[in-house]
């Protein structure tokens, strides 16, 4: 199913309105966001950013006691046996500014719960990267960047370190295979995995920190 981000502007608690999902309906999307302008849509562009004053009243499920999250996350999850791809382009701003002390940054994770499972973490030391793999380094950042996750989720239960199990993860950057896991389970037996597209991070932000990421052209499909 593709999203098609068409919208102009809109507040956070309107962004279910503003979403057409080919076979899905708006309302298969939830939005954790700290404030009304944390998520913005212009031109079919999708822009996270952290708030610098944490969670505004109403909006507190986007906190947690050290963390925010800015995110739009499907609520139609994916599971063992669920052969899916997801895709997306993202744009990191080459002057993003981070100094808070609880610093990880994480731009797309895959969530069991409360869990991820696997997420894509950012920064302008290393770039964009995901298990230590890098997507694109910090001197691109700036620029748009394609990114394809190719996974068969799987909790088939390993017998012993021989055994092989139909999992497979398979990730794409700009066109290249940076990170690839064959024949092993990649979620526990009954997780349901939702897709979550936009910014965790500090809940207290650092004097001067300037936190943003963009994305656009966002699929889930089959592979």
């Amino acid at each position: 199913m593709k999203i098609d981000l068409t919208c102009r502007a809109f507040v956070a608690a309107a962004l279910p309105a503003c979403l057409a999902v080919s076979g899905a309906h708006a309302n298969e999307f939830q939005i954790f966001a700290p404030d009304e302008a944390s998520l913005t849509v212009s031109d079919g562009v999708v822009t996270a950013q952290l708030s610098s004053d944490g969670c505004a009243p109403g909006f507190e499920t986007a906190c947690s006691a050290t963390r925010q999250r800015t995110e739009y996350q499907s609520s139609s999850a994916h599971r063992h046996g669920d052969r899916i791809a997801y895709r997306w382009e993202v744009n990191v701003p080459s002057d993003n500014i981070l100094n808070a002390v609880d610093n990880h940054l994480y731009a797309v994770r895959f969530l069991a719960g409360e869990t991820p499972v696997l997420q894509f973490i950012v920064g302008n030391e290393y770039g964009y990267e995901v298990n230590r793999k890098t997507c694109f380094g910090p001197d691109t950042f700036g620029e748009w960047h394609s990114v394809e996750v190719r996974v068969m989720w799987d909790s088939t239960k390993k017998k012993s370190l021989k055994d092989k199990t139909p999992g497979e993860i398979h990730i794409i950057c700009d066109g290249n295979e940076v990170f690839s896991k064959t024949g092993r389970p990649n979620i526990k037996e009954g997780d349901m995995v939702n897709f979550s597209l936009g910014l965790e991070g500090a809940l207290k932000l650092a004097d001067g920190d300037k936190v943003s990421v963009s994305y656009r052209n966002i699929e889930i499909g089959s592979w």
